[in-house]
């Protein structure tokens, strides 16, 4: 299958897209005839039902020499998932009253159940220089990672093995008064997971000032990355057909921007707001963040990821300010966030709907209703119930995420 035509009433599509399209869009009924055969038209949904578990441990050792402060690290991790639904499935078909009708539920578990294990290993060296008005900091990490993966269809056991040696350099100027200046350097790298491809790598480049006062906070930074080689994941979500979930390389590319962060602990500070000497205790926090970039895909691989596009998902500009108030006991906050449109596949045909959203949190401490390290708390995401358009691939588009809301009480003891 091909594009469809979700918007213009299939009036694009032929064959096979446009009977998928009429299904879907216009309450047109499944064929079928009980035999599962190439004729019959249904939906597969399969049982996802996983088993998880992981384990680690981390040690740093640390020691002064001069003003070099020196840390040594070792990690260990160990994670795996196990499949447990390997043949289980439910079959559905839309029958001539556009009702879902249950055809099939085979609850038989296949003998065969597919494994992924990693194991991971890291090695890192970090040395802290401070010198002058300037704190230096040099690291160089090592990572290996070792993968098993029990295939599903034959039980099959199969190995994969990625290692990278990453350096990294920062410097910090104090310009006094909470004034700063930084730059650094990292290398950066992805591992594949159960998968032959090469590891993605990347070298990441960042340049930015920090001013800090009791009362405010600002920060802006200019980012560059270029990696030298990109992976992406083959997934339903990101429009890959077969959806093997398996990594793929996907080039070259460049990603460029500017963030800028801005926080003031209280807007209204006392006195300067009229009848604030009756409302001292209350402070009104506010935070602005904005963010601009531009990416694009230097070294294509196929026609289908070609070269001096935009990479997906990579909206040009995102902006942010919350405001809200609290005291020692309750607190408040709306905040509202803008997106930008983008692109939601690599040759640059499909594209989302920018959006502002706006979320609200409150709480409020219970010490004095008797329940010490007790918080209420209330969360609404998208509070005006605003609906637009946050993907869109060949298999369709999808809103963002609904008005949300969530109650609860944390406890802290």
């Amino acid at each position: 299958m091909t594009l469809i035509d979700w918007t213009g009433n299939c009036a694009n599509d032929s064959g096979t897209e446009l009977r998928a399209c009429n299904i879907i869009t216009n309450g047109t009924s499944m064929l079928y005839d009980d035999t599962f055969s190439s004729d019959d038209e249904y939906i597969k949904r399969s049982i996802g039902h996983r088993d998880y578990g992981m384990y680690g441990y981390d040690m740093k050792l640390n020691h002064v020499i001069g003003n070099h402060d020196i840390t040594l690290g070792y990690r260990h991790h160990h994670d795996y998932r196990q499949r447990q639904d390997n043949g289980i499935s439910e079959k559905y078909t839309l029958d001539d009253n556009n009702t879902m009708v249950a055809v099939e539920i085979d609850r038989d578990k296949a003998s065969l159940q597919e494994r992924k294990s990693a194991w991971a290993d890291s090695i890192s060296l970090q040395d802290r220089i401070t010198h002058g008005n300037f704190v230096t900091t040099l690291g160089v990490r090592y990572e290996d990672v070792d993968y098993d993966k029990i295939s599903k269809s034959d039980g099959t056991l199969t190995k994969y093995n990625n290692s990278e040696t990453m350096i990294a350099a920062s410097t910090v100027y104090s310009m006094g008064a909470g004034k700063s200046m930084f730059a650094a350097y990292s290398q950066g790298y992805n591992p594949t997971g159960p998968d032959s491809v090469d590891p993605d790598e990347s070298d990441n480049y960042e340049i930015g000032y920090r001013s800090r006062s009791a009362n405010s906070f600002l920060e802006v930074v200019a980012f560059f990355v270029d990696y030298d080689n990109l992976n992406e994941t083959c997934s339903i979500a990101s429009g890959c057909g077969n959806a093997s979930n398996s990594q793929e390389n996907a080039g070259e590319a460049e990603s460029r921007g500017l963030e800028i962060t801005y926080k003031v602990k209280n807007l209204f500070p006392s006195p300067s707001m009229k009848g604030a000497e009756a409302t001292s205790g209350v402070r009104y926090p506010l935070t602005i963040a904005m963010t601009f970039q531009d990416s694009e895909r230097t070294v294509g691989t196929s026609s289908s990821k070609p070269a001096d596009k935009t990479l997906p998902y990579n909206p040009e500009q995102i902006f942010y300010v919350s405001l809200g108030a609290e005291s020692n006991d309750w607190d408040y906050k709306f905040a509202a966030k803008y997106t930008d449109e983008y692109f939601t596949n690599d040759t640059n045909t499909l594209k989302t709907e920018d959006g502002v959203v706006v979320d609200f949190q409150g709480g409020i401490k219970l010490d004095k209703l008797g329940m010490p390290g007790a918080r209420a708390f209330v969360n609404i995401d998208n509070l005006l119930d605003k609906t637009y358009m946050a993907s869109a691939h060949e298999y369709g588009v999808r809103p963002n995420k609904p008005q949300t809301f969530m109650a609860g009480f944390s406890l802290d003891f």
